[in-house]
């Protein structure tokens, strides 16, 4: 057990191969993610029930839709693994940024601007 920790010259050299062959990209996805969390964007999907739902509705249907989010980031974080062992790593993220896509495509053709409308 003790020799599996001990560092050594290939294995540090191994390792700093790997992180000098995936560049820049992976630091930069991850700044930008982070940008979007911090700007509010992760908070989203909250902001937008208080504004869809009439005020006789809102608090059972904003606790329902929290639900669910709650829900769905339970089940990505369970599933990452097994979809990581059968789709690789490239395949996962290529699946999580397909549906993102999706999700870009539904706000844009179902999601309705609620600017000047009454709410309540």
């Amino acid at each position: 057990k003790y020799e599996e920790t001990l560092l050594t010259l290939e294995s540090v050299t191994a390792r700093a191969q790997v992180v000098r062959r995936g560049g820049w990209m992976p630091l930069a996805c991850l700044v930008v993610s982070q940008t979007g969390v911090v700007l509010g964007v992760n908070f989203m999907p909250l902001i937008l029930t208080q504004e869809y739902f009439s005020t006789i509705l809102r608090s059972q249907a904003s606790s329902i839709c929290v639900t669910v989010w709650i829900l769905g980031n339970f089940a990505v974080l369970q599933l990452y693994t097994p979809m990581m062992v059968s789709l690789t790593q490239a395949g996962l993220y290529g699946f999580y940024a397909s549906v993102c896509l999706l999700g870009i495509v539904f706000t844009a053709f179902f999601v309705r601007e609620t600017m000047g409308e009454k709410v309540g």
